[in-house]
């Protein structure tokens, strides 16, 4: 008889499904990953320009709303965006002036007691778990000695490192500033540009994932500095009722480091306890440690969770996760900036999700307003 037909069957009908998705999904995991290390290596090669525009971009999102109510009385932003923006570093300078001449004329003041405090140290280290005498002491100094007098050389390139880093933050101060006044004088051409690179059928998209991502920028900004504010008057407050003469530096160090959400509070709290102990003794340094718990309790269990929690809807174990990962990948600069750059991703990333594809720009000047 005639030989029956075998339907053909596609190459494409004999892989499974869910290895199908995967290889789909991989090979554009690969691609975008790929796309990341090259800007993550482009970088690495420009560190200080990145950073000056990262914080140029914050210090946008936070002077911001200044530019906006001189609008509102018709002044116009290439006048108020260098007065806000001097003014700005202006008190920030004054105030790490001030506190600077406090630190100086408190431990000047209290060098004795600074003193005794380094002796029931150094008695703590004899008599406690660790057992360290005077004698090992003096053996590590000499030791500490004879590493600096080997390594003389490597210490006097170092000091040309210094200088030259000393110049690339000057440089990189100067960007900042200059940045910074840009954006908020002439951000609204700035954000058009950008509107203007991308397909006009996904220009509406594009606006709304943007929009919601500079809000969400724009609250955790304004939140971070309600709570580093609280947190630092909080342990300005406590180290004043115990006596400690450098209260003004521990509240200006807490509101520094609060910017790192939950871990800053940790390293600036253990700065506080050992400064106490030195000058304090260790009662004052056990009140001044349980100020700290608590106030960085309050950050997890009140302050996180409800001013930053209906601000940006990022969950503290990410946070913590985010933090940590950036820390080891780019160091102090990752622990400051990553938080503020989950929450913009976060945002815009929900909109480009469900938002369905949109023919034409859409209500474009509604997105540049709310720069």
């Amino acid at each position: 008889g005639p030989m029956s037909t075998v339907p053909a069957v596609s190459e494409v009908s004999l892989v499974p499904r869910p290895l199908a998705v995967a290889a789909a999904w991989g090979w554009r995991l690969i691609v975008l990953g790929a796309a990341g290390w090259i800007v993550a290596q482009s970088v690495a090669k420009l560190p200080m320009l990145v950073i000056a525009l990262a914080v140029a971009l914050l210090l946008t999102v936070l002077l911001n709303p200044l530019v906006r109510l001189g609008r509102r009385f018709r002044l116009p932003p290439l006048l108020t965006a260098p007065l806000v923006v001097v003014g700005f570093f202006g008190l920030a300078g004054l105030a790490i002036g001030l506190v600077v001449t406090n630190v100086a004329g408190s431990l000047s003041g209290s060098s004795q007691r600074v003193s005794e405090g380094w002796n029931r140290f150094v008695d703590w280290l004899a008599a406690g778990p660790l057992h360290v005498n005077a004698a090992q002491l003096g053996a590590w100094g000499d030791q500490a000695q004879q590493w600096v007098t080997s390594h003389a050389s490597d210490l006097s390139q170092g000091v040309w490192t210094v200088g030259a880093s000393a110049t690339e933050v000057l440089a990189g101060f100067i960007v900042c500033l200059l940045v910074t006044i840009l954006l908020l004088a002439d951000g609204r051409r700035i954000w058009w540009q950008t509107v203007l690179l991308v397909p006009r059928r996904s220009r509406r998209t594009y606006v709304r994932a943007m929009r919601a991502g500079w809000r969400a920028l724009s609250a955790y900004m304004h939140m971070q500095v309600v709570i580093a504010s609280l947190e630092g008057v909080l342990i300005w407050i406590g180290a004043a009722i115990i006596g400690v003469p450098t209260a003004p530096a521990m509240g200006l160090l807490v509101f520094v480091t609060a910017f790192v959400p939950i871990l800053g509070i940790i390293i600036a709290g253990a700065v506080c306890v050992a400064l106490t102990f030195l000058v304090k003794g260790a009662v004052a340094a056990l009140i001044m440690l349980a100020i700290v718990i608590v106030v960085h309790q309050a950050e997890i269990h009140l302050l996180q969770p409800w001013l930053m929690g209906h601000a940006v809807s990022l969950h503290p174990l990410v946070v913590i996760i985010g933090i940590t990962a950036a820390t080891l990948l780019a160091g102090l600069a990752g622990a400051l900036f990553v938080v503020p750059l989950l929450a913009f991703a976060a945002a815009a990333i929900r909109v480009l999700v469900v938002a369905p594809a949109s023919p034409g720009a859409g209500s474009l000047s509604a997105g540049m307003d709310q720069r």
